[in-house]
């Protein structure tokens, strides 16, 4: 077939199809609602699972990160001996290590500020290799825990706090309280390993207790005749050895390996990225099906004139052009309404992306990849129905003499595929709507359920005492004192307490011996004296903790009425619960109070200990997470933040005071990941309702055209126009029915797998069910309502007529 018959054939086809656009702009739009959606999602997700991050640093292919391997593609961080048994592997130039980044206090302006910072041995730099934008790396006295006190900062924060001066090299900042020296500034193009941009680097020796730390991350710099191969030979022989001779094994379950460094910096997925990848899917499968269904559809009506032209000699290719001409129309309008409308809602979810959760979702803006992934998910659905168009014209070809093979079989075949395409997307619309309502009713649940904590006109804040300040229990619970006297002498503060949890997060959990010999790990959370009263936890039976508790350091505890119940028959009073020994912590604790339930947004009340603040600080949260302060105000009374960073001044002048923040802010950002997702899958469950509307009406717009003449036969036989609209009306609904049964049986199968994300809530929620039903019904009723209406006005008339069909 040469190019003028090919040209001749998209024209002709592409002027009828521009005559009456009906049904390339319906298409169009099924396509443009898939893309909308879709462009974006495989964006994200294929920034999270196959594209890499490429380190702008010399030769990074010989990079490796060097670690124990649990999981394919997921490695765990290293301790400090392990790391000093991999610095003379054969085979590397280089090797350097780092912790995670951490918060300090950082005294670059009038008051401090909590400033992410990271620490890193010497070599680190070194084994990047990168050329540093002003001073130098690390000496070897700055890497030692008893040499002088220097920092390295990044290209932002040069810029931010020192106006991109050059002079600031050998400038002082107040790090942790102490005169810190800056020696470097980082280039713009540092890679970040960790995924965040750290603005400061801090001598990993220098890190007090660094002997007791296991997050460390090795990364080495490969000899030109070095594989990645024989690396991970060396450094799983070298380890086997090390822990061999501590008599571990643990290695032989988990060797080390050596890997590309650009492939440990992929994201992982996690749950976001299964339920990302489960929800595109679903949301291809859904406007692949409609749009093909459509094409099928659009070939059916033009039976006779593709039939009558196969029965003519019509080549299949020469009919697959035909429907392929439309393709391409569709193409163009579904890929340039569908990136238009993904760039506005890109626009407009621009400031909620990052509480998405996907750490694969750095960009809010269409992208070269949202466009290619638009074009082939376009050309892809096209190219599918156009052939399954063109096969059954080329069907319907074949019997062209014959009336029954016109209005028969094949149409009846037809007619059978479209309502199993309709089926299909009843069932993903109904899968899409039922989790969507199921996320939604749980964020709703988990913002209004009764926590037990009365939290109106509570404020917090947290600060983040160093250990180097406050190295024992002593001086921690001196400094929670001091803050919490300091704070209540705001005009309208009823009374401040302290935490060393956040008041929504018992995670810290605590091993317990109980009076009967057994062992528990329960949610343990120190607490100030009057910290019942700022949140309004009611105490049951016992006492309170009083000021000799925490003056004499008295081994007590409280516990909450489930620990009372599940561990000690609701008789606790007196009882006694063993500790780990440890320095500078009791053995035992005296359980003196006995107090409500209380737990966080969307949970279930589960045992709580609490203890004096601190505990222990050899294990307290307190240098990682900081100390956790909390305003009871008066009514009407509300608290400024320059008001409490005086107060915070006063009693602590090298703490930084990061935020102040009503509770239901921290309730809101617990559950900002649900209601984001929630949104996500409602957004895709409305476009799933569109199509699956579309696709219905489209099918029984056809039957309807198809079977006009039966009709005229019916009402001629004396069937009434009510007869008429219930037939049409019970075919439109059953494939709805059928899609309704099996998505709700899935969504409920999901929902009851993904019951953690829901908050705790069953996948099987009838009132979550009983509306996605209803929306579902009203939408295929609605959907099905035209050509029932038409149906039920045909003439008994059109049944003279021989040519109706």
């Amino acid at each position: 077939m040469n190019a003028g018959i090919v040209l001749r054939e998209l024209w002709q086809s592409w002027r009828a199809s521009l005559r009456r656009p009906g049904f390339v702009l319906l298409t169009g739009l099924a396509l443009a609602l898939g893309v909308a959606l879709c462009a974006p999602l495989l964006d994200v997700l294929f920034s999270m699972t196959v594209s890499q991050t490429q380190l702008a640093v010399p030769q990074p292919d010989r990079l490796a990160y060097i670690g124990p391997s649990h999981v394919p593609g997921q490695y765990t961080s290293i301790s400090l001996e392990q790391y000093e048994q991999l610095r003379t592997l054969p085979g590397i130039t280089s090797i350097g290590a780092s912790t995670f980044f951490s918060q300090v206090n950082v005294g670059a302006g009038r008051l401090p500020s909590l400033v992410d910072a990271q620490r890193v041995d010497r070599g680190y730099l070194a084994t990047l290799d990168m050329p540093m934008a002003l001073g130098r790396y690390f000496s070897a006295a700055e890497d030692d825990p008893h040499g002088p006190r220097a920092v390295i900062i990044s290209h932002g924060f040069w810029l931010q706090h020192f106006g991109g001066s050059r002079a600031v090299i050998g400038k002082n900042l107040s790090i942790i309280g102490q005169v810190t020296r800056i020696v470097g500034v980082l280039p713009k193009s540092f890679p970040n390993l960790n995924f965040v941009s750290v603005p400061l680097l801090l001598p990993l020796r220098a890190a007090p207790g660094l002997m007791r730390d296991t997050d460390l991350r090795a990364i080495a710099r490969l000899g030109a005749r070095t594989s990645f191969q024989q690396l991970s030979a060396e450094a799983a022989l070298r380890m086997r050895l090390f822990f061999a001779a501590q008599g571990k094994h643990r290695v032989e379950k988990h060797p080390f390996v050596a890997k590309p460094l650009q492939h440990s910096m992929r994201p992982g997925t996690g749950g976001a990225g299964m339920l990302l990848g489960l929800m595109t899917a679903a949301l291809l499968l859904l406007t692949g099906s409609n749009v093909v269904n459509l094409m099928l559809l659009r070939a059916q009506q033009q039976r006779h004139q593709l039939a009558i032209r196969a029965a003519m000699g019509a080549s299949a290719l020469r009919l697959l052009l035909t429907a392929l001409a439309d393709g391409l129309l569709i193409v163009l309008i579904g890929c340039m309404a569908g990136l238009l409308a993904s760039g506005l809602l890109l626009h407009a979810l621009a400031e909620h992306v990052a509480s998405i959760g996907f750490s694969g979702a750095s960009h809010v803006a269409l992208t070269g990849n949202m466009i290619v992934f638009a074009i082939l998910i376009a050309l892809l659905i096209t190219s599918v129905g156009a052939i399954t168009g063109a096969r059954r014209a080329r069907a319907l070809g074949a019997s062209v003499a014959s009336a029954q093979g016109l209005h028969g079989g094949q149409d009846a075949r037809a007619s059978r595929l479209s309502r199993v395409l309709v089926v299909v997307q009843a069932v993903l619309a109904t899968s899409l709507v039922g989790i969507s309502m199921l996320l939604a009713q749980a964020a709703y649940r988990g913002a209004h359920a009764n926590t037990g904590y009365d939290t109106h006109h509570v404020y917090s804040l947290h600060v983040l005492p160093p250990r180097q300040m406050y190295p024992d229990r002593q001086s921690l619970a001196m400094l929670a004192a001091r803050i919490t006297a300091a704070l209540r002498s705001i005009p309208g503060v009823e009374t401040a307490a302290a935490s060393d949890l956040p008041l929504h997060d018992d995670t810290y959990d605590y091993a317990f011996k109980l009076p009967d010999g057994h062992a528990a790990t329960v949610a343990t959370r120190a607490i100030s004296r009057d910290y019942l009263q700022a949140v309004r936890l009611s105490l049951l039976r016992g006492r309170p903790f009083d000021h000799d508790d925490f003056h004499d350091g008295a081994a007590v505890a409280l516990v909450n009425a489930a620990f009372a119940k599940r561990y000690l028959h609701d008789a606790a009073l007196g009882q006694l619960l063993g500790t780990t020994p440890k320095k500078g912590a009791p053995e035992s604790l005296r359980i003196v109070g006995v107090t409500a339930n209380a737990h966080a947004p969307g949970q279930t009340a589960s045992p709580v200990v609490f203890v004096p603040l601190p505990m222990d600080p050899h294990s307290a949260l307190v240098y990682s997470g900081g100390l956790h302060f909390l305003l009871r105000m008066h009514a009407g009374s509300t608290p400024s933040l320059a008001s409490v960073r005086a107060k915070v001044q006063q009693a602590a002048p090298a703490l930084a005071v990061a935020k102040l923040l009503p509770p239901s802010a921290q309730v809101s950002g617990m559950l900002a990941f649900l209601s984001m997702t929630s949104n996500i899958i409602a957004t895709a469950g409305l476009l799933a309702l569109l199509l699956a509307g579309m696709g219905l009406y489209a099918v029984m717009r056809v039957s309807v055209n198809a079977r006009t003449r039966e009709f005229g036969v019916r009402a001629a036989l004396g069937a009434s126009p009510r007869a008429l609209f219930a037939l049409i009306l019970r075919a439109g609904l059953r494939p709805l029915a059928i899609g309704l049964a099996v998505g709700s049986v899935l969504a409920v199968l999901l929902g009851m797998t993904a019951h953690a994300l829901l908050l705790g809530l069953s996948g099987l929620d009838p009132s979550a069910m009983l509306l996605t039903w209803l929306v579902l019904s009203t939408t295929g009723f609605l959907a099905t309502l035209g050509p029932a209406l038409r149906a039920a006005r045909t003439s008994p008339t059109v049944s003279l007529n021989e040519s109706a069909g």
